[in-house]
């Protein structure tokens, strides 16, 4: 299949662009259910599929108004450092000053030219500037003048179409992993149930602190625990660490945690992958006794209901409350059976390689999408020539 350059223009050369506002938040009149007033938080996804708040027709009177198909582009925001959110308007919004609408003129589809701003991303992060207490804005002359492919008109809508068939995939397979982490949270909820047969232990009855010294900061292989129970894997230092910290060695099956981050639910059982990785004193490790199961005993402190409601072992000023080993290890739990153990373990083992299963298809989904968006917007793919090669030849 050939390829061909695409051609390219400054989008400024495409779009009209809107600068939004905020009706006066005191006056109540402006306020309503009558048109969707878009914020940074609305835009989560291809088409703006609604908003947390609404104008009334007083307020429609004063604001900005975005037509149908029209993009709204956060150009301002603390978050604009990390992503840089885009949304299609499916009906007439009005929006924010931290949003700008591009309208798309004839010579531009809009579907086409979310595509093409999507894939230009990076682009555009490099872009984003510091505006003070970490606020990230995009200078507007600079959006304006990024070049933008620009094929026919008609193969723009083929284009945009092709990748949106993968955006409604990605789409309903988020959809789907949220709906099966909601039916996992409510299935531990019921599991970890206690019914008064289990016995009340000290974690200390089955944990023991292990300080098997290793390497010091600058030569050690660290880790990291994730907050919310999501996991624990290798520390990026973009700098070298001091020769003077001392780390620990951890080993696989040993249960750590942050002790900065106890209340946001940083705990983790190490995976044989980190076997001989290390950590300071900040992230304790332990072993865990036969008696009980590791991942019962995980999946137990990462509820929001055990670790949210532990503000009693944490010392230390409010912003950096610590939670300390000997506190951890001197509270209590209620433990089941070893058997009753094993039975949650399994039942939640197979939710989670299910969960993660579905996170691994919108992996897939979303790194081939972005294989396709990239030859489709560089013209390494021609559409009009892909269909014909699939047609049937010519006698």
């Amino acid at each position: 299949m050939r390829s061909s350059p695409l051609p390219h223009a400054p989008l400024g050369g495409l779009v009209r662009i809107k600068s939004g506002g905020t009706p006066s938040k005191g006056n109540i009149e402006y306020w309503g259910d009558d048109l969707p007033w878009i914020t940074a938080k609305d835009l989560k996804s291809r088409y703006l599929v609604g908003s947390i708040q609404k104008l009334s027709a007083a307020g429609r009177s004063i604001a900005t108004i975005a037509p149908a198909d029209a993009l709204l582009i956060l150009v301002r925001g603390m978050g604009l450092f990390k992503d840089m959110p885009i949304s299609i308007c499916k009906t007439e919004v009005a929006f924010n000053q931290d949003v700008k609408a591009l309208i798309p003129g004839n010579a531009i589809d809009s579907g086409f030219l979310y595509c093409a701003l999507e894939s230009l991303k990076p682009v555009l992060m490099q872009l984003v500037e510091a505006a003070g207490h970490g606020t990230g804005r995009l200078d507007t002359a600079k959006l304006l003048a990024l070049p933008i492919p620009l094929p026919p008109l008609q193969e723009q809508h083929w284009i945009a179409a092709i990748l949106g068939t993968w955006d409604a995939a990605i789409e309903k397979a988020g959809r789907l992993l949220d709906a099966a982490q909601s039916q996992f949270e409510a299935l531990r909820t019921e599991l970890y149930r206690e019914d008064g047969s289990e016995e009340r232990l000290t974690f200390g009855a089955f944990l023991d602190e292990s300080r098997v010294p290793g390497n010091n900061g600058s030569t050690a292989r660290k880790l990291t625990v994730r907050l919310y129970g999501k996991g624990i894997g290798p520390k990026q230092d973009r700098t070298a660490g001091s020769a003077n910290t001392r780390y620990y060695i951890r080993r696989a099956g040993q249960f750590i945690y942050s002790r900065l981050d106890f209340l946001n639910g940083a705990f983790a059982v190490v995976p044989d992958h980190l076997d001989g990785f290390e950590s300071t004193l900040d992230l304790p490790a332990f072993e865990i006794a036969p008696r009980v199961n590791s991942i019962w005993l995980l999946n137990y402190v990462t509820r929001p209901a055990y670790y949210e409601n532990q503000q009693n072992l944490a010392r230390g000023q409010r912003v950096a409350r610590r939670v300390n080993p000997d506190d951890l290890l001197a509270s209590e739990i209620a433990v089941p059976t070893r058997e009753r153990q094993d039975e949650v373990a399994a039942i939640l083992t197979l939710c989670i390689d299910g969960i993660n299963s579905i996170r691994s298809l919108v992996v897939a989904l979303r790194r081939q999408k972005t294989g396709l968006m990239q030859k489709l917007l560089t013209g390494k793919i021609r559409v009009p020539e892909a269909v014909a090669d699939l047609s049937p030849a010519a006698d």
